[in-house]
């Protein structure tokens, strides 16, 4: 996903120092907004964020893309950033959330499995350019 010159674009972020010491996070709490390319935020994150994640709302919630530079996997930003669609979705009033994954990409459904979520079934043509699946996660009311 490449952000364009323009968009607004939220995140959550975690601020930590080369010990691992966190110094500052927003993560649990309102999520930063700014306007991509407006020089908002401190020069050179909006070209170093390790990772992303996106969620939709349209007649469900559904996980979309989820992205972590190579050289910043296997610390848990994946399962974080997961945790916090989850979260948000949640706290907006969702009683389920959705997502789609290919088949090919067992690192990603084992890794949603964990948080929950169970295969209901398999995603059509149209909906996935790939053989995959629908997975979803009901929450308790």
């Amino acid at each position: 996903m490449i952000i364009e010159k323009g968009k607004s674009v939220s995140f959550e972020y975690t601020l930590t120092l080369e010990d691992k010491e966190v110094i500052d996070t927003n993560v649990g709490a309102a999520p930063m907004t700014f306007t991509h390319g407006s020089d908002q935020i401190i020069p050179g994150h909006e070209d170093e964020m390790v990772g992303h994640s996106i969620i939709l709302k349209t007649n469900s919630w559904i996980l979309d893309g989820l992205f972590v530079k190579k050289e910043f996997r296997s610390n848990g930003i994946a399962k974080k950033l997961t945790e916090s669609r989850i979260n948000y979705a949640k706290e907006m009033g969702a009683s389920e959330i959705h997502f789609c994954c290919a088949d090919e990409n067992l690192a990603s459904i084992k890794s949603h499995e964990k948080s929950g979520f169970k295969e209901y079934r398999k995603a059509t043509k149209s909906e996935s350019p790939v053989p995959g699946c629908w997975y979803i996660k009901n929450f308790k009311v």
